[in-house]
């Protein structure tokens, strides 16, 4: 679109662009459009300052999106049809150089009619005229352009990526076959081609036909000149003879025009009907197209927060399992040294317990020693009884002079015994309270001992206890790491599915523009179709006037 194309305005209003751009009253870029007729706002300026200048009442500004080129379409049998302005797009005369070959082989074999020598037909100026292609069309190629590279934003949820691949491969298989619609009506075009070329043809030969038959009105002229020759008889027979031809040219030429024209008028309809339903199918496919890819869009953005937040989680993850790993390897660490602690005192525990053990012997061997030598002392306390008995008996003898010498010896015996006795009894005493002294200690380190038994016990308990629970974060530690695995090949997924879903939008992309640069190409034969059926009708009016000068003469 460019300043001077025929565009149509939304509401149904057609006019000329006359500006294009931005303006001071309001931001983004505007198109003023001068109207046909009388249904505008203005005169091209707005708040005093002039964009343009036209009548007034027949200026307007709309948005470039509410404006769209008109397709100008040539009348049969006007004399100054609308043509668009040279507005074709430098990418449409690419096209045109590349398929300079393709079209060459289109047109017909002779784009120009002998008549007395001279041309009538004039050539078809593919260059300059080009209808311009429709607006949908440039908004389908922009949007197609805009929407190849997807941007993230939030959006749906992932579990619903599995629907885009199939819509994608639908709306391929739609292209595909518009694709093959175009290529039909190519052919159709072609085989109308072919018609036009035989009419040409039939033109020419009965133009030419007319041409050879042109002298023969000659001599009646030059015999009306002749006042010699008798006029009654001559015009008569020469008006009878001349006529029927004349009939005959005029009912060919007459068919052929009616022909040409009723031929020209249901290419003309034919091809707005293809046209109309051309554009029909493609906007709505477009539409469809866009949607599926905005959605597309969606899913992928939606992707991707899902997959950015599971990689957050994975690392915080990461994280968490390296720390409780080295607090795995540190409560390892105690642990063994505790085990080996344990090992230690579980030998000291064994040690201490074959000493309780000896030392409990050892009591009881006491406890039996101590029973015998009760029984001994109750022994040699009776003997000491008895001694003393006899003792007081030899006393008493000794202060009666009837005792013997006998009794003095039984008294120092009985004393050195008794004597005997009580250094055996002392030693007896200190031998029992060292042994109780020993025994006291030894229960006194045997309860120590089986104090700290406990409470290496307790610690024991306190270690498994820690241990267990080490084992259950090493168990949730596995199992998180499990998760992550998952979420990794979830990503994995995701990814690949992402990448599927770009080639995807970029071979409906390339589809896209295929079928643009169909459209373009039918838009252009369409234009030439228009300029061959202009040709042929001036060609049927040359020839109409050729009769007439003909019948005239």
């Amino acid at each position: 679109m460019e300043v001077g194309s025929r565009v149509l305005v939304v509401g149904g209003k057609n006019g000329t662009v006359r500006f294009l751009g931005t303006t001071d009253f309001a931001q983004g870029e505007w198109v003023g459009v001068e109207l046909d007729v009388p249904e505008g706002k203005n005169d091209g300026e707005i708040n005093g300052v002039r964009y343009f200048t036209c009548e007034p009442l027949y200026g307007l500004f709309a948005k470039k999106s509410q404006v769209r080129l008109a397709r100008v379409s040539l009348g049969y049998g006007a004399a100054n049809p609308v043509a668009a302005p040279s507005s074709s797009t430098s990418r449409l005369q690419q096209m045109r150089e590349k398929r300079t070959s393709s079209t060459s082989n289109l047109l017909p074999p002779s784009s120009a009619v002998p008549v007395g020598g001279k041309k009538t037909i004039p050539k078809v100026d593919l260059s300059p005229k080009l209808v311009s292609t429709s607006t949908p069309h440039k908004a389908a190629a922009s949007r197609s352009t805009s929407v190849s590279s997807p941007k993230p934003s939030s959006a749906a949820t992932s579990p619903a990526v599995a629907t885009g691949p199939d819509e994608m491969d639908a709306i391929s298989m739609e292209l595909q076959d518009a694709t093959a619609k175009l290529q039909a009506l190519q052919a159709e075009l072609v085989a109308k081609n072919i018609r036009i070329t035989e009419l040409e043809a039939k033109v020419t030969d009965v133009t030419s036909a007319l041409a050879a038959a042109a002298p023969s009105p000659a001599p009646p002229s030059i015999d009306d000149d002749d006042n010699s020759t008798p006029p009654p008889s001559v015009p008569v027979h020469e008006a009878d003879l001349p006529s029927s031809p004349r009939i005959n040219y005029e009912e060919k030429l007459r068919s052929l025009r009616d022909e040409g024209i009723a031929l020209a008028a249901k290419m003309r309809r034919d091809m707005d009907i293809s046209m109309t339903k051309m554009e029909k199918e493609w906007e709505d496919k477009e539409a469809h197209y866009v949607a599926a890819v905005e959605s597309a869009e969606a899913r992928l953005a939606a992707l991707d927060t899902e997959v950015l937040g599971l990689r957050t989680r994975n690392a915080a993850l990461v994280a968490a399992e390296l720390a409780r790993a080295d607090d795995v390897v540190q409560w390892t660490k105690k642990l063994g040294s505790a085990s080996r602690k344990v090992e230690t005192q579980a030998a000291t525990i064994a040690d201490l317990q074959d000493m309780v053990e000896l030392l409990t012997l050892d009591k009881e061997t006491l406890a039996m020693d101590k029973e015998i030598a009760d029984e001994r002392i109750d022994e040699l306390e009776a003997q000491i009884a008895t001694a003393s008995l006899m003792v007081h008996q030899s006393s008493s003898a000794l202060y009666h002079p009837s005792t013997d010498n006998s009794s003095s010896s039984v008294a120092t015996a009985i004393h050195d015994e008794n004597a005997k006795l009580r250094h055996a009894l002392l030693g007896m005493h200190e031998r029992h309270a060292l042994e109780t002294a020993t025994l006291t200690k030894q229960v006194k380190d045997a309860a120590k001992v089986a104090l700290e038994l406990e409470q290496h016990r307790d610690e024991i308990e306190r270690v498994n206890a820690k241990l267990n629970q080490s084992n259950a974060a090493m168990e949730e530690l596995k199992e998180m790491l499990d998760a992550a695995g998952a979420y990794e090949s979830m990503v994995e997924t995701l990814t690949e599915t992402n990448l599927m879903l770009g080639d995807k939008v970029a071979d409906l992309t390339m589809s896209v523009a295929s079928l643009e640069s169909l459209k373009d190409m039918s838009d252009e034969m369409e234009h030439q179709h228009d300029m061959y059926a202009k040709a042929l009708q001036d060609e049927l009016g040359a020839a109409n006037q050729k009769i007439a000068e003909l019948m005239a003469a």
